[in-house]
């Protein structure tokens, strides 16, 4: 995937995610231009994506409140914790269902 390709696959998978912002930032954009430059794929990080938006959905309903995403930042460790240890590649349709997203392009 070429560089646009991938900057724009992965701000719109942000954007399009419940409880994210609408608008890009320009850090936002600067996480994602790192993420490229260090090869992660986009399956990756679409489906850090996804499980941090699912964590924070599916969390106990006693649980105290989370403050809004601000940034894709807040991503930034879920995508490390994926590095470490990446899910199976059913994983992200698994979340892609769960969350009610389609993928805007091929991404795996």
């Amino acid at each position: 995937m070429d560089h646009q390709t991938y900057i724009q696959t992965v701000l719109s998978l942000y954007v399009r995610l419940p409880g994210s912002p609408r608008r890009i930032g320009p850090n936002d954009r600067v996480l994602v231009e790192q993420w490229f430059a260090r090869q992660i794929p986009v399956d990756i990080v679409e489906t850090a994506l996804l499980l941090g938006a699912g964590r924070r959905i599916y969390r106990r309903p006693n649980a105290l409140k989370l403050a809004p995403m601000r940034s894709i930042a807040y991503f930034a460790p879920v995508v490390e914790e994926l590095l470490d240890q990446p899910p199976p590649k059913t994983y992200i349709q698994y979340l892609r269902d769960k969350l009610g997203i389609t993928p805007s392009i091929n991404t795996g």
